[in-house]
């Protein structure tokens, strides 16, 4: 004979497990969305790739947009190689964060082609398009546009130029400043960095900085 109270006690274990479960999938999802709408940017050059080998600046310390312009074809921009921050990127991206680009390249065909080759696959991509505005500019220009949209959360700013970082902290991002974050991750491997932590001192960002960058700082839920 089947006790009622065993049979009672099985259906409510299985009920709960069933809610539990449901519960789990649903606190689950709000969190990949959560996630979604926190935006991680990268710059490109001096921060994802090292395009030095092409640089537009000359001896005189001076950029010559013409000299970068003559060498943005597949023939040099193939030999360009990666920094360490290409492997947060790719985290990130696994992770769920909306990651974009915010370069001032002007970006032509072998561009693309070379993200395509690397696997760099930007959520959005915010670029120069036939203007002469300086860098920080552009880039000011281009972060309002794109915040604008709703549910677009300003998170992490990757740039190796202050300027750029000056700007992203105005729209509320968290400045990460991509030369200490490059060397960090070269350095992590080594037993010793003694001598290196003297030479990466002046690029750690400000402590200020560094707590801003928990998770769910900017995340504000709206009702």
């Amino acid at each position: 004979m089947t006790n009622k109270n065993t049979n009672y006690s099985i259906e409510k274990y299985l009920s709960s497990k069933k809610n539990n479960e449901k519960l789990e999938k649903m606190f689950l999802n709000e969190h990949q969305k959560m996630i979604k709408r926190l935006v991680i940017a990268f710059d490109l050059d001096g921060t994802l790739i090292d395009s030095s080998h092409r640089s537009g600046y000359r001896e005189d310390g001076k950029f010559y947009l013409e000299d970068w312009v003559a060498k943005s074809t597949w023939e040099y921009i193939q030999k360009d190689t990666l920094l360490p921050l290409y492997h947060l990127y790719h985290a990130y991206k696994e992770a769920g964060f909306t990651v974009i680009a915010v370069t001032a390249r002007e970006l032509r065909e072998g561009d693309y082609r070379y993200f395509e080759q690397n696997n760099l696959n930007f959520d959005f991509i915010l670029s120069r398009e036939d203007s002469k505005q300086l860098d920080h500019e552009l880039k000011n220009g281009k972060l309002a546009e794109f915040l604008s949209e709703e549910n677009r959360i300003p998170h992490l700013f990757y740039d190796d130029k202050d300027d750029n970082l000056e700007v992203a902290r105005k729209y509320g991002f968290s400045p990460m400043k991509a030369q200490y974050h490059n060397l960090k991750a070269v350095v992590k491997d080594f037993h010793s960095i003694r001598n290196i932590n003297e030479g990466i001192e002046e690029f750690k960002p400000k402590q200020s900085d560094m707590a801003k960058t928990t998770l769910w700082k900017h995340v504000a839920v709206k009702e």
